[in-house]
């Protein structure tokens, strides 16, 4: 038996990002985790993780290039390379539940399942929907394998506030995933 506990943030937001990858650090090292998953669109979150959790056990998602802005890289240049230069995979694509749904969201004004989906993991929280999203992507990406256990740290936009322990699969496996606990998460959206 696990006994995990789950820690309520009283609101979403960066306010929670040093508690949240502290949560995922201690996770990480009392569940046997070897990968931590962090969210990172503009690289700060990225930064706070790398210097509160070190770069052995770190993975970073961010936004496909592009996301906003046509060739734009949101994430800061100075903390991508910093990122490297301390051995810590980053994974820029598109997004799991985005990408081609989205384009034919705007194109055709419809949705596709994977809308549905990540509306239906949004009833949690945003981050939670996000978290998912990380530990398919870094599955795909190759950096964590089928199967492995992670902690995925993810937001509501900026920071983080969702931590979640799941075992990994690739995105064309999405229902392969399994969500073993959520160890941290906004009450309010």
């Amino acid at each position: 038996m696990i006994k995990v506990e789950c820690v309520l943030f009283e609101e979403p937001g960066p306010k929670n990002t040093e508690q949240a990858l502290m949560i995922a650090k201690e996770a990480a090292e009392k569940y046997n985790s070897s990968k931590i998953i962090v969210a990172s669109s503009s690289g700060k979150t990225a930064k706070k993780a790398l210097d509160l959790i070190g770069s052995e056990k770190l993975i970073v998602v961010s936004h496909a290039f592009g996301f906003y802005e046509p060739n734009e890289d949101e994430m800061e240049k100075e903390i991508r390379e910093e990122l490297y230069r301390n051995g810590v995979p980053v994974v820029t694509a598109s997004h799991t539940f985005a990408g081609f749904s989205r384009a034919v969201r705007r194109a055709l004004k419809t949705y596709l399942i994977e809308d549905i989906v990540a509306s239906v993991l949004r009833t949690a929280c945003e981050g939670f929907k996000v978290a998912f999203e990380l530990v398919t992507m870094a599955a795909d990406a190759g950096f964590v394998m089928t199967g492995e256990r992670v902690i995925a740290v993810a937001g509501s936009g900026e920071g983080a506030d969702t931590v979640v322990m799941m075992r990994a699969a690739n995105s064309h496996n999405f229902f392969d995933l399994r969500m073993e606990a959520i160890l941290a998460k906004p009450i309010k959206k």
